[in-house]
């Protein structure tokens, strides 16, 4: 099924007992050529399943998207990626397991397998891959059936690089198993079949209690960011439990699976289904829109449009995120907003001689004597960028040293996709609206694009959708990138060589002779 590590092979269930193997194959062959269709009919008052196996990853994803929810004979069918079934897989819950983080997404099971080979016998191997697009979630697990070769392995691959990255290594869940006579073999073995199917596919909160101290929101971001983009921690100290709500319900059970039963701060943990309150989904716009048609769920809150419908489509400032991204090598033809030029559009009339009042954004200033003194404020740069993600993304410079170390983690798709939403935004005229619309979707968001980004709701977006485009049409796909960056690559963009160094070279330049002769001189000029 995925000989070269992309799948290729579709579930599809919930089929009439009408539907035979050649209606399924004249259906999905209509979207690319498939190799096998096999019908499975239980005898029960199960319904039948199918699987259907492409030739090409590509036609299978695609089929994905445009299958899922459709009525065939009438039923709604569920389409999802094809997994090995349970009874062909092997019992390792009491083998070694070892987390492996930090992967490039081209790194497959069999480059983990091989890599840690070497240590001793593995029992299983696995990258993890989302669910709706087939890609890698940049982690995996290697599981041993000794734990002194999962020990070994730990130490000696933690930091090692496979393919163009530096690997993380742990346990799995924190701490090998435990002896058999401890409580935690007590601890049911949860099935991910089992806990993905205990509750609503938009149920995506998980409860983890037991931890009587030391619980805290970094603990559990540290504890569950290994299994999908978080959305909202609530954490509650006192009763020694919290709330994780993740971007998918697929991720929730993930993190169900894998951290139940284990050890945190000396506890043993509990993990199962949370029940999501308004309050915690509200902020992120998941609230029923339903008598919005084909724009509810997937692009925000349509209740916010009032402002841009009676502006024309003329979209307000942003404020911080005021930016053009044609000065990030877009190739728009379009004047920085007041956000990137510090607020100094055009600068005021001012007596002869005297000071310009600084501007923020590192461009030049005048000390008095006709002296520029830019250097004074760009040495604030790096202290603003590490304040938040918010305010790195509103320095040009910030953004070009960002996208510098993205582009290092091959990662730099994110933040392209982010200034091309934050451009679309201030886009007017309805042709203009689609060409960009159209341009954005074709070059991150549709099956062939050049630099696809991974976020949940792509694939419901269409070509079809995309003629009729509105300002806030990628509202939700941006904001789930944003938070992608702000939890995960924003954190080690502030540890990088990259951030590290021009710090360093602002701090050089703040101590030189030049700019502290320019501070006096500006000293004496307030002063007087």
């Amino acid at each position: 099924m995925e000989d070269d590590g992309q799948p290729r092979t579709l579930y599809v269930g919930n089929l009439s007992r009408d539907v035979t193997e050649v209606l399924i194959l004249q259906l999905f062959s209509q979207i690319g050529p498939c190799k096998s269709c096999k019908m499975i009919t239980e005898h029960t008052s199960n319904d039948p399943y199918c699987f259907v196996e492409f030739y090409e990853h590509r036609d299978a994803a695609a089929a994905l998207a445009a299958m899922n929810g459709r009525k065939i004979l009438g039923k709604e069918v569920k389409v999802n990626w094809a997994t090995t079934p349970s009874s062909q897989k092997k019992d390792t819950s009491n083998h070694f397991h070892v987390f492996v983080g930090d992967l490039s997404p081209e790194i497959t099971t069999e480059d983990i397998k091989s890599a840690f080979a070497p240590f001793g016998k593995i029992s299983d191997a696995r990258v993890v891959k989302d669910m709706a697009t087939g890609k890698s979630k940049g982690y995996g697990f290697v599981s041993f059936y000794n734990k002194l070769d999962a020990e070994n392995a730990i130490v000696h691959m933690g930091g090692q690089w496979l393919g163009g990255r530096q690997i993380r290594t742990n346990w799995a869940t924190r701490k090998p198993p435990a002896p058999k006579s401890t409580q935690e073999n007590n601890t049911k073995q949860l099935r991910f079949e089992d806990v993905v199917n205990q509750s609503s596919p938009k149920n995506c909160t998980v409860y983890c209690g037991g931890i009587a101290s030391g619980l805290t929101d970094q603990l559990m971001r540290q504890t569950f960011s290994p299994f999908g983009q978080i959305m909202e921690i609530r954490v509650f100290p006192e009763k020694g439990y919290s709330f994780v709500r993740f971007s998918t319900h697929e991720s929730a059970a993930h993190a169900i699976v894998s951290v139940n039963g284990t050890t945190i701060e000396g506890h043993v943990v509990k993990c199962y289904w949370g029940k999501e309150s308004p309050d915690m989904t509200k902020n992120f716009q998941q609230v029923d829109y339903s008598q919005w048609g084909q724009w509810s769920q997937v692009y925000g809150n349509p209740q916010q449009y009032g402002q841009y419908m009676a502006n024309g489509w003329q979209v307000p400032s942003y404020g911080m995120y005021g930016q053009a991204w044609n000065q990030q090598g877009f190739g728009v033809d379009q004047s920085p907003s007041a956000a990137w030029m510090g607020g100094f559009g055009a600068q005021p009339a001012q007596g002869q001689g005297a000071p310009v009042i600084p501007n923020q954004a590192g461009y030049e200033i005048n000390d008095g004597e006709g002296h520029p003194s830019s250097s004074h404020q760009t040495l604030k740069g790096t202290s603003k960028w590490a304040t938040s993600l918010e305010n790195l993304l509103e320095d040009p410079e910030g953004v070009k040293r960002f996208r510098e170390f993205l582009k290092k983690e091959f990662s730099e798709e994110n933040v392209l996709f982010w200034l091309a939403c934050e451009e679309f935004k201030k886009t007017q005229g309805k042709k203009q609206m689609q060409e960009k619309a159209k341009e954005i979707y074709m070059t991150f968001l549709s099956s062939k694009a050049s630099s696809q980004v991974n976020v949940e709701g792509q694939s419901r977006l269409s070509e079809t959708i995309l003629e009729t485009p509105h300002p806030l049409m990628f509202q939700k796909l941006q904001d789930q990138i944003f938070n992608l960056m702000k939890y995960d690559s924003y954190s080690r963009f502030l540890k990088s060589d990259i951030f590290l160094n021009h710090k360093k070279s602002e701090e050089q330049e703040e101590n030189s002779p030049e700019a502290q002769t320019a501070a006096k001189r500006a000293s004496r000029i307030y002063n007087t």
